[in-house]
Formats: C-alpha cells, sequence, structure tokens
C-alpha cells in the first residue's frame, strides 16, 4: 500500500546511524517536507539525602508528510 497525499510518517531513532540514513532519505526524496525533534529524558536517582537528575540518550523524532 502507498502512502497518500497527507500520509504521515514518524521514525523514532536512538542512533546517529539511523537519524543520518532517515535525513539522507527524506532530503532526497522531494516527495516529503519533515522536520526532526530531540527530547532528552532524564531520571530521577537517589544521591544521599539529595535527588539528582541523570541525563539518558536523545530520542530522536523524525515526522515526515506526503506533499500531494
Amino acid at each position: 500500500p502507498w502512502l497518500v497525499a497527507g500520509g504521515r510518517i514518524i521514525v523514532n531513532a536512538i542512533t546517529i546511524e539511523t537519524l543520518a540514513a532517515t535525513l539522507e532519505y527524506f532530503h532526497s526524496n522531494s516527495e516529503y517536507e519533515y522536520e526532526t525533534v530531540a527530547v532528552q529524558v532524564n531520571k530521577l536517582r537517589s544521591v544521599g539525602a539529595y535527588h539528582m537528575l541523570q541525563a539518558e540518550n536523545q530520542i530522536y523524532i523524525i515526522t515526515a508528510i506526503k506533499k500531494g
């Protein structure tokens, strides 16, 4: 099945290689408009009597919309 005009593709990437391959695909394919958002996630952990946010890896969310 083919994606209809106005249809969306959402890609979640956690590696730079996946991000690069996805961006390369959409950049070379003029049928799509796309944007990328990076989301940072933190975990709260105890450090003695205190609490500290510990950063986790970023998640990249690429949203592409087929032109039509």
